[in-house]
């Protein structure tokens, strides 16, 4: 109890509770009656509860929540009883009716009002240090005391090399933390924590043992080139809270160079007459930097013999001898390669019949060396076929317009080919020239290495070679078109001469484009016949 002009100081070093609440108290009392004048009197008490001195270690809410609960008392007093008031003037009445109600403003003043006593676990007295924001003392015993809400100070003492701190406990023995927005590590060793509604503050500290391990610092990576270093950093940290106990600098060496395949540059073409070279050259295929470079000389290339012809002509008359030389010129550069002297024999007296003009005529066949057109198998695979089966009879194959594809080296190494190989070396060619016929399989190892060189060559000519090229294909190996079933395909020949000891016959194979895919469309035998009037 206290009243008003007196002091009131309550420790309770354990728990406050009760039905009503952990504390209860009045705000004052007030009472009202009718004086002997027959008016209206008033009288009351105030209490100072405020500034009331009550230390405890916690108050428990009662059912309703409250921690301290707060009356106002009034007392009205009605006419009937004779009675003295406090002043020594006679009042009556004849009832007298008692009040008391909730004041929550003046609970909430005398919840706030209560000083709670701070305490540090047993197991945390030699690391941890708590004040509030009073003491008291009393028989020798000084209490830290904290309202509630007010931030509670205190110290703590770690191995921060080894050990990291996660929060603060309310009640260590409970292990009830203190949650988010409630407490702040300062990270100077100091630390706060909100005094609790209720007080029973027995603080400890909730540590980890720090678990250490490395990581690349994320965004320090400088990735090494052909030529310089890089690096990234990487830190020691621990696995559970994230600090960060070291960084060190870890280099990596520079890549090196990355060999590219050799190319060709500042080619001069070889003749006939005159060596060629190129250089050859090696990048990176990295930073494109030029790794080496080397001069490589061509060989001269042998002569082009072409058609021979005749110079030099002395007809041959009635009874008198002529002859004519036959000449071989390179068709390159014009070089004279051989002269030989033909004699023709002196004419009978009566001049032979003229002969008649002949001219090489095509006919269809329906099949040829076991490939039916009517079967329209690929062009890779019908040539493929066809050379087989030419391979094992003993003749000699001719491919009118191949010297039109290749050069003499080339020509060379085509020549010693199978003749299976030969035709798709040819076909080859082509697609490449046309781009349409795509890739040959079947070949030898020889004749692809001959394919890609010849291959290798057409990609490097001027767009104004190549148009040339196309042309020359286009008359050594004509172009039209077909027409099966009513639709219209483009369609190109391939013409072979095929020699059996002297006697020679004449064989013409063409393809169509089935939508990119060249297919056999028609074989056909060709003779020489006199040419109609």
């Amino acid at each position: 109890t206290k009243t008003e002009g007196s002091d009131l100081t309550v420790l309770v070093d354990g728990t406050l509770s009760g039905e009503t609440a952990a504390v209860a108290t009045t705000t004052g009392y007030y009472y009202e009656y009718i004086g002997a004048d027959g008016t209206t009197q008033k009288s009351s008490d105030t209490y100072d509860y405020d500034n009331a001195n009550l230390y405890v270690w916690a108050a428990t809410p009662n059912k309703d929540g409250a921690v301290a609960v707060a009356y106002d008392y009034n007392e009205t007093i009605k006419e009937g009883e004779t009675r003295i008031d406090e002043y020594g003037d006679p009042y009556t009445e004849d009832t007298v009716t008692d009040e008391r109600v909730v004041n929550k403003e003046a609970s909430e003043a005398v919840e706030k009002a209560i000083w709670y006593i701070i305490k540090v676990a047993a197991d945390f007295q030699n690391t941890l240090t708590a004040a509030g924001t009073n003491t008291y003392t009393y028989d020798g015993t000084t209490y830290d005391l904290a309202h509630q809400d007010e931030n509670v100070t205190g110290t703590y003492r770690i191995n921060a090399d080894e050990e990291g701190l996660d929060g603060v406990y309310y009640n260590a023995d409970d292990k009830i933390e203190a949650k988010a927005g409630e407490w702040k590590d300062n990270g100077d060793g100091s630390f706060w924590v909100k005094m609790l509604r209720g007080g029973a503050m027995m603080l400890g500290l909730k540590t980890h043992r720090h678990q250490k391990a490395a990581r690349e610092v994320a965004g320090s990576r400088v990735a090494p080139t052909c030529t310089a270093a890089g690096g990234y950093d990487e830190e020691i940290y621990c696995t559970v809270c994230g600090k960060v106990f070291a960084t060190e600098h870890k280099t990596m060496a520079a890549l090196g160079h990355t060999a590219g395949a050799a190319v060709r540059e500042k080619e001069v073409a070889a003749s006939c007459t005159a060596e060629g070279s190129y250089d050859e050259v090696v990048y990176c295929t990295v930073c494109k930097a030029e790794i080496s470079r080397s001069t490589v000389k061509v060989d001269k290339l042998a002569h082009t013999p072409g058609e021979p012809v005749r110079e030099n002509i002395v007809a041959a008359r009635a009874g008198v001898a002529g002859g004519y030389d036959e000449v071989v010129y390179c068709d390159v550069c014009g070089e004279e390669l051989s002269r030989t002297h033909v004699d023709v024999p002196a004419l009978a007296a009566v001049p032979a019949a003229p002969a008649t003009p002949m001219e090489l005529v095509y006919e269809p066949v329906d099949e040829l060396h076991g490939v039916n057109p009517a079967d329209h198998p690929a062009a890779d695979e019908a040539l493929a076929a066809v050379g087989a089966a030419l391979d094992g009879e003993d003749v000699t194959v001719e491919i009118p317009g191949v010297e039109k594809l290749l050069n003499a080296e080339e020509l060379q190494q085509f020549n010693a080919l199978p003749v299976k190989d030969r035709l798709l070396v040819v076909l080859s060619a082509l697609g490449f020239a046309n781009e349409t016929l795509g890739d040959i399989g079947g070949m030898s190892e020889d004749a692809q290495a001959l394919a890609d060189t010849v291959a290798e060559r057409m990609a490097q000519l001027l767009e104004d070679e190549k148009q040339a090229l196309l042309q020359t294909m286009a008359e050594a190996f004509p172009k039209g078109t077909v027409t099966i079933d009513g639709q219209t395909y483009d369609s190109f020949s391939i013409d072979l001469v095929i020699d059996r000891a002297g006697e020679k016959t004449y064989e013409r194979y063409t393809f169509y484009d089935d939508n990119g895919a060249w297919k056999l469309y028609g074989i056909e035998q060709g003779e020489y016949r006199p040419v109609e009037a």
